[in-house]
Protein backbone atom coordinates (compact mmCIF):
# COMPACT_ATOMS: atom_id res chain seq x y z
CA UNK A 1 0.00 0.00 0.00
CA UNK A 2 2.82 2.49 1.05
CA UNK A 3 4.56 2.46 -3.20
CA UNK A 4 2.72 2.25 -6.21
CA UNK A 5 -0.33 3.82 -7.34
CA UNK A 6 -2.24 2.78 -4.10
CA UNK A 7 -0.22 5.17 -2.28
CA UNK A 8 -1.92 8.36 -3.94
CA UNK A 9 -4.92 7.05 -2.30
CA UNK A 10 -3.73 8.22 1.01
CA UNK A 11 -3.34 11.57 -0.20
CA UNK A 12 -7.04 11.97 -0.94
CA UNK A 13 -8.01 10.81 2.72
CA UNK A 14 -10.17 13.70 3.85
CA UNK A 15 -10.29 14.71 7.29
CA UNK A 16 -11.79 12.67 10.30
CA UNK A 17 -15.98 12.40 9.80
CA UNK A 18 -19.21 13.20 10.83
CA UNK A 19 -19.34 16.32 13.76
CA UNK A 20 -22.80 16.06 14.31
CA UNK A 21 -25.01 13.08 14.45
CA UNK A 22 -27.31 11.95 11.36
CA UNK A 23 -31.04 12.61 12.87
CA UNK A 24 -29.67 15.61 15.43
CA UNK A 25 -32.15 18.29 15.76
CA UNK A 26 -31.29 21.83 16.99
CA UNK A 27 -32.34 25.19 16.95
CA UNK A 28 -30.78 28.01 13.99
CA UNK A 29 -32.12 31.47 13.24
CA UNK A 30 -34.80 30.84 15.45
CA UNK A 31 -36.04 27.59 13.64
CA UNK A 32 -35.85 24.08 14.39
CA UNK A 33 -33.46 21.95 11.78
CA UNK A 34 -32.55 17.93 11.55
CA UNK A 35 -29.78 16.71 10.03
CA UNK A 36 -30.84 14.71 6.86
CA UNK A 37 -27.22 14.66 4.69
CA UNK A 38 -23.53 14.90 5.15
CA UNK A 39 -20.54 14.96 2.56
CA UNK A 40 -17.16 16.30 3.07
CA UNK A 41 -16.11 18.29 -0.27
CA UNK A 42 -12.05 20.29 -0.95
CA UNK A 43 -10.23 22.02 -3.46
CA UNK A 44 -7.04 22.52 -4.40
CA UNK A 45 -5.59 26.27 -4.46
CA UNK A 46 -1.89 26.77 -5.05
CA UNK A 47 -1.41 22.74 -4.61
CA UNK A 48 -2.52 22.95 -1.27
CA UNK A 49 -5.89 20.78 -0.68
CA UNK A 50 -8.31 22.84 1.40
CA UNK A 51 -11.30 20.67 2.97
CA UNK A 52 -14.53 20.73 4.84
CA UNK A 53 -17.70 18.99 5.31
CA UNK A 54 -21.01 19.81 4.49
CA UNK A 55 -24.33 19.18 6.69
CA UNK A 56 -27.57 19.08 4.60
CA UNK A 57 -30.10 20.25 6.89
CA UNK A 58 -34.35 20.36 6.76
CA UNK A 59 -36.55 22.24 8.79
CA UNK A 60 -40.02 23.82 7.97
CA UNK A 61 -38.72 26.47 5.76
CA UNK A 62 -37.15 23.78 3.88
CA UNK A 63 -33.44 23.08 3.03
CA UNK A 64 -30.29 24.60 4.06
CA UNK A 65 -26.52 23.96 4.36
CA UNK A 66 -23.91 24.00 7.62
CA UNK A 67 -20.34 24.02 6.64
CA UNK A 68 -18.07 23.30 9.01
CA UNK A 69 -14.14 24.02 8.67
CA UNK A 70 -11.44 23.65 11.26
CA UNK A 71 -14.62 24.02 14.02
CA UNK A 72 -15.97 26.84 12.36
CA UNK A 73 -19.18 27.01 11.12
CA UNK A 74 -21.44 28.90 8.46
CA UNK A 75 -25.00 28.68 8.35
CA UNK A 76 -26.02 28.89 4.32
CA UNK A 77 -29.75 29.56 3.23
CA UNK A 78 -30.84 29.41 -0.50
CA UNK A 79 -31.94 32.51 -1.84
CA UNK A 80 -34.68 33.13 -4.57
CA UNK A 81 -33.00 34.44 -8.42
Amino acid sequence: YAQGRLAYLDTLRPPEGILIPMGAKGKLAGQEWTLIGFMVRSCVVDGSTYWWREYLLHGASGFSWLLEQNCHFTFLRSVDA
